[in-house]
């Protein structure tokens, strides 16, 4: 089980190893009834908190995702990826409602905002604001006032 953590990220820990879990369930890398290090190996793996990982477990446990059975482990319990794709559509839907708020109240373009996200879905590009300024590629009117940060420096992988 591959997890790189991006520890310069405001997101906590063990939410990306939570996060990473779904998509590697997702993207059948991880599979139902499949070993998963125990909290102590992760934690030494990642060079994190043993709390830090318990907290990730508990969660991924509440959301029926891993199963810990006493004596042997803890194991994938992912039978149907729908409950994982259905809560990252509800969060995509989410993101989209603000995006399109912030187009509108700035006075982007729709066009604008289809043609940059399908330039972050192509490239993969998690910062494409500040890729642009590396390339010093002109952005549509009103684009340079959002912030965008990248979190590809500093991490830890496991």
């Amino acid at each position: 089980m591959e997890i790189f953590l991006q520890l310069r990220s405001k997101v906590p820990i063990y939410e990306q190893i939570v996060t990473q879990v779904k998509q590697l369930i997702l993207n059948g890398t991880l599979t139902d009834g499949e070993p998963i290090p125990s909290m102590r190996a992760l934690a030494k793996t990642l060079q994190v908190s043993v709390i830090t990982v318990q907290k990730a477990y508990e969660e991924l446990q509440r959301n029926g995702l891993i199963e810990s059975l006493a004596g042997r482990g803890t194991f994938i319990n992912a039978p149907s990826t729908g409950d994982i794709k259905q809560e990252y559509w509800l969060a995509i839907q989410d993101h989209a409602e603000k995006i399109a708020k912030l187009a509108k109240d700035s006075g982007i373009a729709t066009e604008e905002i289809i043609k940059l996200i399908e330039t972050v879905c192509m490239s993969g590009d998690a910062a494409p604001r500040s890729e642009a300024r590396k390339r010093n590629r002109a952005l549509p009117d009103g684009a340079a006032g959002f912030g965008a940060e990248s979190h590809l420096d500093g991490g830890a992988r496991a």
